[in-house]
């Protein structure tokens, strides 16, 4: 049962209906997330501007989804893992595989796979890694803008995480189970 009653576009007023308009003009649609995220127009906003910010960053959006599903996985997320296996799939163009495979924090891709686990380390130790996790991910590539755009990303993969699972966000997309 969700512990927030979703607001919905035809009946939000204010910042909330701004908020939601935006989202429905980007997305094409007005997941359950953004009506929940409603409630708190800051939060929705805060998501919205995250969002935009790493989008526009390097890191390409192939590897955004499986960032997004890698960590999803780990904080048992059951709505993020669905909505970002279903856009890497559908919009990302992601191999099956490789999707399966981010759920692992592994990638065939030595490059991503090193993006993957550094972002896991990240979280798994709240920032603490070791400088010999630092330097594996910079021997496979990753360049230090990549490392800031990660721990970005990281960022807002933990605000959906954690939103989604505290509020019990009814989940609109193909169900992916943890």
């Amino acid at each position: 049962m969700a512990n927030f009653v979703p607001v919905q576009p035809d009946s939000a007023t204010g910042k909330a209906a701004e908020l939601l308009a935006q989202v429905q003009k980007s997305l094409g649609q007005t997941p359950n997330m953004t009506k929940v995220m409603a409630n708190s127009p800051a939060l929705l906003e805060s998501w919205l501007a995250l969002s935009g910010a790493v989008a526009g960053g390097e890191l390409p959006a192939p590897v955004r989804e499986r960032l997004a599903i890698s960590t999803a996985q780990l904080n048992g997320c059951e709505y993020c893992l669905s909505a970002h296996t279903y856009i890497g799939a559908n919009i990302a163009k992601v191999e099956p595989a490789e999707l399966d495979s981010a759920r692992k924090g592994q990638s065939n891709d030595p490059h991503v796979a090193a993006l993957l686990k550094l972002s896991n380390d990240i979280a798994e130790n709240a920032g603490d890694v070791d400088d010999a996790d630092i330097e594996a991910a910079r021997e496979a590539g990753v360049t230090d803008e990549e490392i800031g755009e990660l721990v970005a990303n990281l960022a807002l993969n933990i605000l959906t995480n954690y939103f989604n699972v505290l509020a019990h966000v009814d989940n609109d997309w193909p169900v992916v189970s943890l």
